[in-house]
């Protein structure tokens, strides 16, 4: 487990939960299901990564992603709700 500090977007209508999948990953043929994006494009899964986050709120949660064929890191509506966190879109 490696605790990373970065910028996520947050999705609360994401279903899952997506962490960048390393190129090297990319490359082989050990795939996860696949799943469908909010534009209706395939997006390709490479199994799990548990990622611990630090969201500037004095403590750090653990989650467990899946990663994905993706740019960014999305945290979904399960994250969200089990952590009890508020989005607020006056801040964005």
């Amino acid at each position: 487990d490696k605790e990373i500090r970065h910028k996520f977007l947050i999705d609360k209508e994401a279903e899952v939960n997506v962490f960048p999948t390393p190129s090297q990953y990319q490359i082989t043929s050990d795939h996860g299901p696949t799943l469908k994006a909010a534009n209706g494009s395939s997006v390709q899964t490479y199994g799990q990564r548990s990622v611990t986050m630090s969201l500037g709120l004095k403590r750090t949660w653990r989650w467990i992603f899946l990663t994905v064929d993706v740019r960014f890191t999305i945290l979904g509506a399960d994250l969200i709700n089990n952590f009890g966190l508020l989005v607020d879109m006056k801040l964005r």
